[in-house]
């Protein structure tokens, strides 16, 4: 199976802490490879990768991963891969720090 780019590849997104910052709302049924880049963390930076789904359609949005990560961080890669049926929506939360330029892709298999 084909894996495509939905959104982000190279496109960092500057951070304003304590604003989450949607990356994507997609609808079509696939599995979703979710990549944040946080080499750009410092001491004292946390950033939460959010992701959010619709089980069905009639169905509000449900919190299925909320991982913070520290700065600096020892593997600046995180990834999670997310199998979506109805919806998918991926954020990043800066909660404490300096808001920070973030790189991220997210990618539809």
């Amino acid at each position: 199976m084909a894996i495509a780019l939905v959104n982000g590849a190279n496109a960092p997104s500057a951070l304003v802490v304590a604003t989450p910052s949607t990356l994507i709302t997609e609808t079509t049924a696939a599995t979703y490879i979710v990549n944040v880049n946080t080499t750009n963390l410092v001491a004292g930076d946390v950033l939460e990768v959010v992701v959010e789904i619709k089980p069905y359609t009639s169905a509000s949005f449900f919190e299925l991963y909320r991982e913070p990560f520290a700065g600096p961080t020892i593997t600046p890669l995180q990834q999670v891969v997310v199998p979506s049926v109805v919806e998918i929506k991926v954020s990043l939360l800066q909660t404490a720090g300096t808001g920070r330029s973030v790189p991220w892709s997210v990618w539809r298999q």
